[in-house]
């Protein structure tokens, strides 16, 4: 199976790096294109539609996996998806649908209202596939939860994480890093969880990732060879992450999991703390300024430590360390501590360290090439 991961894997990066380019040359060609204004860090237009080539990817990967899998082990095969078959597919459709919205809003542009209905609808065909939260393993004292509240629960949790990644996407790779590493992380967990099936599905969204995270690092606006994902990216990964969470808190729930010493609520969504924490800070200061929540602003932890003179790769190295060490203290201290108490450990770090950084208002190297540009 370790050998159908890789292979899934490398087939996925090939076909988003071969894909990829063609999708900024439609973009130049349409005007599909992020333009530099006086909130954004790049200098120079950039294309958005990156991001489309997750999920046609996905899909061709995926499929592709299954029928090697079914070459080589039928009866494996057919287990592994009898179960989880029918929440994967409505997965996929909510996957769609975020998709749709997502490239409709790089293109045209849409009011946050409407990709809200789009995240809700999303959420709502996910717990009719029978992916839900049915118990919160004490998080905010709550454990087993009826249909009624689970239900909306997973819609919220399914909102809040989707808007967590887009909202982090500010600087380059730094929402596909921190996917890729989450990614990674529930591809290795399912696989010694020997959940298949969801590794199949985590390594089939970390190939286009991985190829989408080179043109976006490494490539060249001048050269046009660079491309941000826009919202068709984040919202499809927001999404799938928090699929692939869910599920996670549900497996290593059961008694018989190797790793039920652990709290379930912590192992699943522990690298996706930092980024909820700070897309709740900035909500609550957008707020307390009497700014609209859902308008882009500077105020977020990247911005925090661009402010301090650091580039955008030293920030993005730094952000990356601190959510996998909040990853790391928030699944270990779980299991000798109450997870109510490592939340609230986690959440005085996360606001020490936000005040330690609030009253740097150093200029960025991006802010001071511009100056010199204008002199």
């Amino acid at each position: 199976m370790k050998y159908l991961l890789l292979i899934g894997l490398c087939i996925g990066f090939v076909l988003g790096t071969a894909l990829i380019p063609a999708i900024i040359a439609v973009s130049f060609r349409k005007g599909f294109l992020d333009k530099p204004n006086a909130r954004k860090i790049h200098t120079s237009d950039i294309p958005r539609l990156g991001g489309t080539c997750f999920f046609p990817v996905c899909l061709v990967v995926g499929a592709l996996m299954v029928s090697l899998g079914y070459r080589i082990t039928t009866e494996h095969i057919l287990q592994l998806f009898h179960y989880s078959g029918i929440p994967i597919l409505y997965g996929m459709v909510g996957a769609m649908v975020l998709f749709c919205f997502g490239l409709l809003d790089d293109i045209w542009g849409l009011r946050y209202r409407t990709k809200f209905i789009a995240q809700i609808m999303a959420g709502l065909l996910l717990c009719v596939g029978g992916v839900w939260l049915k118990d919160l393993h004490g998080v905010f004292g709550l454990h087993e939860l009826p249909i009624w509240v689970g239900w909306p629960v997973t819609i919220f949790a399914i909102v809040f994480v989707t808007n967590a990644i887009n909202f982090i996407d500010g600087i380059d790779g730094l929402a596909s890093s921190v996917c890729f590493f989450t990614l990674a992380y529930f591809a290795l967990l399912f696989y010694r969880l020997e959940a298949y099936d969801y590794a199949i599905v985590s390594v089939t969204v970390m190939g286009p990732l991985l190829a989408f995270m080179c043109f976006n690092l490494l490539g060249s606006a001048r050269r046009h060879t660079k491309t941000f994902m826009g919202d068709t990216g984040s919202l499809f990964l927001g999404y799938v992450i928090c699929i692939l969470g869910i599920v996670v808190s549900r497996k290593v729930g059961v008694e018989e999991s190797n790793l039920s010493q652990f709290n379930p609520m912590a192992v699943a969504f522990a690298p996706l703390i930092l980024p909820c924490f700070d897309v709740m800070r900035v909500v609550l200061v957008r707020k307390r300024q009497g700014n609209n929540p859902f308008i882009a602003d500077k105020n977020h932890i990247h911005h925090k430590f661009l402010s301090l003179g650091l580039n955008q790769h030293v920030v993005l190295v730094i952000v990356l360390l601190l959510t996998a060490a909040y990853a790391v203290m928030t699944v270990l201290l779980t299991r000798v501590m109450n997870v109510n108490v490592v939340l609230l450990l986690m959440l005085v770090l996360w606001t020490l360290m936000n005040f330690a950084l609030k009253n740097n208002n150093k200029p960025s190297n991006t802010d001071n090439k511009k100056r010199r540009k204008k002199i």
